[in-house]
């Protein structure tokens, strides 16, 4: 995946992705975390009804748009364990949006440092309200976690 990510932001290469970025539905990463580090992709990136068995790394990684919709967090590595997932993405730059809808099993999401323009969470951080569903906004979220 991190090959394929690569080759697409080349702006040396004849591949053109759409403005509507690249969406992967129903991928499962089982072997290994997803290492995003470094990469600075020029399109939107979207992760649909998708399942992460480990952490996903994207420190220091530059998109205008990240998209986790309908995906399951939740480890199912051994060397992990615990029942929540997480994502490391400190001093990540996302241009537009960063976007949790309707995922699950994500205990941490780790951003220090990070320039985000937008976030937007529905149901899925109620870790941040000790168990409680939310349907608030991202302003409503960012400002109940600052207060």
């Amino acid at each position: 995946l991190v090959h394929v990510l690569n080759r697409l932001s080349d702006p040396a290469n004849d591949i053109v992705p759409s403005a509507k970025g690249l969406r992967l539905h129903q991928v499962i990463v089982r072997n290994g975390s997803l290492d995003l580090n470094w990469l600075r992709i020029p399109f939107p990136l979207g992760f649909q009804g998708c399942d992460f068995y480990e952490t996903i790394w994207a420190e220091y990684l530059q998109v205008p748009w990240l998209m986790f919709e309908g995906c399951d967090f939740t480890p199912r590595s051994q060397i992990l364990g615990g029942s929540e997932g997480a994502i490391n993405a400190g001093n990540l730059e996302v241009a537009f949006e960063l976007s949790f809808r309707g995922s699950r099993g994500l205990g941490q999401l780790f951003i220090p440092d990070s320039k985000i323009r937008s976030f937007s969470a529905r149901n899925e951080f109620s870790w941040l309200y000790e168990g409680e569903k939310t349907d608030e906004t991202s302003d409503e979220i960012l400002e109940h976690i600052s207060n």
